[in-house]
């Protein structure tokens, strides 16, 4: 698992995101604290069907 702060995540957000394409997790501090978890879809719980179900509706 790489640790990077928020800063970093907005700055080098496409190495990150190469990073989880290869299996990594990431996750981003904010003040010392995480907050989020960028993950790859494999390891996900919830199915992208389900999670993006609300974003893909045209209401």
């Amino acid at each position: 698992m790489t640790i990077a702060t928020a800063d970093e995540m907005q700055y080098n957000f496409g190495k990150y995101l190469s990073m989880v394409e290869n299996g990594d997790e990431v996750a981003v501090t904010e003040n010392g604290k995480i907050t989020a978890w960028l993950l790859p879809l494999e390891k996900s719980e919830i199915p992208v069907t389900e999670s993006a179900a609300g974003a893909l509706t045209s209401d």
